[in-house]
C-alpha cells in the first residue's frame, strides 16, 4: 500500500468539500432573521418578484427546498439603498 494514499484521500476529500460546499446556503427563515423581514415577505417576493435571487434545490419541482446565497441577499439589500438627500430616493 502506498504510504501517501491516505493523505491523498484526505486532501481529495477536503478539496471536494471546498468545491461542493463553497458557502453555506441560507433558508428563508435565516434570510428573514438577517434582514428583519418576515418569511411571508420572501414567499411573496418569490412569486411576484422583487426579492433576492434564490435557488430551488429540486429545479424540476415546484415544491423543492428554497435556499439563498448570502452574497445575493447582500446585493439585493444594497440595491435598495436610497440617498434621502438625492434624486434617487423613491
Amino acid at each position: 500500500m502506498n504510504p501517501n494514499s491516505s493523505s491523498v484521500r484526505a486532501n481529495g476529500a477536503a478539496s471536494l468539500r471546498t468545491f461542493a460546499y463553497p458557502e453555506k446556503l441560507l433558508t428563508t427563515k435565516e434570510v428573514a432573521t438577517l434582514t428583519g423581514l418576515s418569511t411571508s415577505f420572501f414567499h411573496k417576493r418569490r412569486i411576484y418578484g422583487g426579492g433576492p435571487k434564490f435557488l430551488r434545490l429540486n429545479a424540476h419541482s415546484k415544491v423543492g427546498a428554497i435556499r439563498y446565497r448570502l452574497p445575493d441577499v447582500l446585493d439585493w439589500l444594497a440595491a435598495g439603498e436610497c440617498n434621502t438627500e438625492g434624486s434617487d430616493h423613491v
